[in-house]
């Protein structure tokens, strides 16, 4: 009996002695293992990953334990997903042998900066501007939270405003890194090029941002006629290229200019806009404006002209061409108002917008678009100004040119007006009253049209 309680103990004794081996994992050590190695990434992007491995062991063989799983998390690949911007520590446990085990620490960064040049080719003493273009990604909130440095300091410069300066022929990278974590970096590469030996271009933006409605040029430095070199490239609902090679910007978006030599195109250059922000233009002003700057056009033999050109319809009456010629060039969206060739056509599209309005309901506004569809009469124009009783128009085919016109308010050929809801101004619109005034030699700006009926 006293053998029997002895064999008990002793098994009650060997238990406890095996559980003292073991954690609280009831996993034992096993001081002949090595710790496992891992290799990942220590940094990763919001949204990216790093995949995990070690090298010296199976992975399926580790538990992956995430201190802060709000900062990464592991995916069904084994890969660590950046989730938010932090450290946090990953430990790796052998499942068996506890002591067997290591620890990494993995940093989550925003995304790197989009570096942007306007123009990546400038001349000795020519001026671009570096900018950031994902800020919405990062957690700097400016340029100014970034050092901005030239890596061949001998080849440009860079000031406190961020502006790049050429000083030197050659290329060099412009570095740009984050004061608030230096592992947020980025470059983007730059050459200073003689403009003697290749085509280089400039603009009044130095770091291509404009607004909606801004008309602008782009500078060639070079000696050789702009006529021996084409403008090419541009998202047309973005940037338009006018007959004069300027440009003006219609609404947000990112879109390249390139420029080359006809004899040549390998002699080319580019720059790139990005267009942003709310207009500060008077569209109207720029939309008359530029159908002023046409006064005096005459159609050429077959009602040929740079209108039909442009629309891609020659031999034709071309009024309603003119007008839409000169809303697309004065960077107006044809979502306001529409392109149109027949004068029928482009008010039926007013009456579907809601937009039109019939002479015995409306005194006609600086901007409108005037019907000429009564009495006969098939014709569009653009309005200048009204007083009482006259109506200034500028109107094209009009006896076979562009001209300005002064019709009775009460004219029977007049139908109406389409009165297009153009982009808010906030300064004081242009005044086109004198449109009705004499000039310095006494005659006036305006034809007379004859009246179909007196002003009353």
């Amino acid at each position: 009996m006293k053998r029997f309680k002895l064999i008990i103990c002793l098994l009650l004794f060997s238990s406890l002695f095996l559980v003292g081996c073991k954690d609280k994992d009831n996993k034992p050590d096993n001081p002949e293992l090595d710790n496992p190695i891992v290799e990942a990434k220590s940094y990763i992007f919001i949204g990216g990953y790093t995949t995990l491995k070690v090298t010296n062991y199976s992975i399926d063989l580790f538990d992956i334990i995430i201190e802060d799983p709000t900062i990464v998390s592991l995916n069904e690949f084994m890969d660590l997903v950046g989730n938010k911007v932090g450290k946090t520590k990953v430990t790796f446990i052998h499942k068996e042998y506890s002591n067997v085990q290591t620890s990494i620490e993995i940093e989550v960064i925003t995304q790197l900066p989009v570096l942007s040049l306007a123009t990546e080719k400038i001349a000795i003493g020519g001026k671009t501007k570096i900018n950031i273009r994902n800020f919405e990604e990062l957690i700097e909130n400016s340029l100014n939270d970034f050092t901005v440095e030239i890596e061949n300091k001998e080849i440009a410069s860079v000031d406190e405003d961020f502006i790049i300066t050429g000083l030197a022929y050659g290329g060099t990278n412009v570095i740009v890194t984050s004061k608030l974590n230096p592992l947020i970096n980025s470059s983007i590469y730059l050459k200073v090029a003689n403009p003697d030996e290749e085509l280089v271009i400039t603009c009044e933006y130095l770091d291509g941002s404009i607004k909606p409605g801004t008309a602008f040029e782009l500078e060639l430095l070079t000696d050789k006629p702009l006529s021996d070199f084409s403008f090419a490239g541009g998202h047309k609902r973005i940037l338009r290229i006018r007959e004069d090679n300027s440009l003006v910007a219609v609404e947000a978006g990112t879109t390249t200019i390139t420029v080359f030599e006809k004899a040549n195109p390998k002699n080319s250059a580019s720059y790139t806009f990005f267009v942003e922000g709310e207009s500060e233009v008077d569209y109207i002003a720029q939309f008359l404006d530029y159908a002023l700057a046409q006064n005096g056009y005459v159609e050429g033999p077959d009602n040929h002209t740079k209108f039909g050109e442009w629309y891609n319809l020659q031999n034709e009456p071309w009024c309603a061409m003119f007008v839409s010629w000169c809303w697309y060039y004065c960077g107006l969206s044809n979502d306001i108002f529409e392109r149109y060739c027949s004068c029928s056509a482009g008010k039926a599209w007013c009456e579907e917008k809601g937009i039109f309005k019939y002479k015995e309901n409306y005194h006609p506004k600086t901007g409108d678009i005037v019907y000429f569809l009564s009495a006969g009469m098939g014709h569009t124009g653009i309005a200048l100004y009204a007083d009482e009783d006259y109506l200034y128009t500028i109107e094209g085919n009009s006896s076979n040119k562009v001209g300005i016109w002064r019709w009775s308010l009460n004219d029977a050929r007049i139908t109406g007006y389409g009165v297009p809801e153009y982009p808010d101004y906030d300064g004081v619109r242009k005044d086109y009253s004198w449109v009705k005034e004499q000039k310095e030699d006494g005659s006036y700006w305006w034809s007379p049209v004859a009246e179909k009926q007196p002003v009353t």
